[in-house]
């Protein structure tokens, strides 16, 4: 028997673990702006369900799969 969701796609609880790279400019009042980001790691730990609370059974699902289904 497989393991099935309650059907929700888009409300989740998400704890991840996230590494950037960012270039900071201090204007003179010391002020900072972030003016270039870039991603190093990302990972995505836990994924639980918003509506039923469940991490076991979230099943993804790709965009082009969801736009399909829904049309």
């Amino acid at each position: 028997m497989a393991l099935r969701g309650c059907g929700n796609l888009t409300r989740f609880d998400v704890v991840r673990t996230a590494r950037t790279r960012e270039y900071w400019h201090f204007d003179l009042a010391g002020e900072p702006q972030v003016e270039e980001s870039q991603a190093e790691y990302d990972n995505a730990e836990q994924v639980t369900c918003r509506w039923c609370g469940r991490s076991d059974a979230i099943e993804l699902v790709s965009r082009a799969e969801a736009d399909a289904a829904s049309s």
